[in-house]
């Protein structure tokens, strides 16, 4: 029986960048020729960068409290990895996608925002902590 801590740690944790994965797929299915109504007047590298880096701290909180010690200890590594194959993927997922085609400068920003965010969010999550005197500097985020 899975205790009731349990199921909140997943659905906290782990939940969100499932979550997110399945809407990036959903969204990068879209054609090209519907896509065109959804337009914005932000450059599409930006919204890689933002979206691709909140996916890389998702991944990275959920793989901070693995209870597998090798993940917990390379959470950031797996994060931007994980992440960066992810975005890459979804580039070669558009190329089946009428009206849509594959970017290596899409993947590249997507990919620089994982790293960039990650790094960002651990440092506050470092600073907080030794602010907070807990002595907790681990990569558990919380």
């Amino acid at each position: 029986m899975v205790e009731k801590s349990d199921r909140w740690q997943y659905i906290y944790f782990h939940l969100p960048w499932q979550i997110m994965v399945v809407v990036l797929f959903i969204l990068s299915s879209i054609s090209g020729e519907d896509l065109s109504q959804y337009t914005f007047a932000i450059s599409d590298k930006l919204i890689h960068f933002l979206v691709f880096g909140i996916l890389g701290i998702l991944m990275f909180r959920s793989f901070s409290v693995s209870l597998r010690p090798g993940i917990r200890k390379n959470a950031i590594i797996l994060a931007i990895v994980l992440a960066s194959i992810y975005g890459a993927i979804d580039e070669i997922h558009q190329l089946y996608v009428p009206g849509r085609f594959a970017s290596v400068g899409d993947w590249f920003a997507g990919t620089l925002g994982i790293i960039v965010m990650v790094l960002i969010y651990n440092g506050f999550i470092r600073m907080f902590f030794k602010n907070q005197n807990t002595g907790n500097l681990d990569n558990t985020g919380r």
